[in-house]
């Protein structure tokens, strides 16, 4: 389960983040979509699709479940939702978002010399 958290709870959290915009709220999220999936990981099956996007669906799904049961409707500010319906479009975003994450850093470093 450390591995799985290392290597997506900065995307989870990323994606709920941009779901939720709260970012205790999210903290909390990425709390419970481990714990989900810790609990529930007899229901992943290998043969429908990668972990990865099998642990976003679940993320997303509970910051759309947690949109909604503040104030039973979806927020004005949140992420348009039906664009996350598709696990399937989850499937680049861990690469696209390790990109980023490169390019941050690397901007950041010092140049040389």
């Amino acid at each position: 389960m450390r591995e799985v958290y290392d290597r997506y709870g900065r995307l989870v959290y990323s994606l709920i983040l941009r779901i939720v915009r709260n970012s205790a709220a999210a903290e909390d999220l990425v709390q419970e979509t481990f714990l989900h999936v810790w609990n529930r990981v007899q229901a992943f099956d290998p043969e429908r699709g990668a972990l990865g996007p099998w642990v976003l669906t679940v993320a997303r799904n509970r910051a759309i479940d947690s949109l909604r049961s503040a104030d039973g409707t979806v927020s004005a500010r949140a992420l348009d939702l039906d664009r996350l319906a598709h696990p399937g479009q989850f499937c680049d975003f861990e690469d696209r978002a390790l990109s980023l994450d490169r390019a941050r850093r690397l901007s950041r470093m010092p140049l040389r010399s």
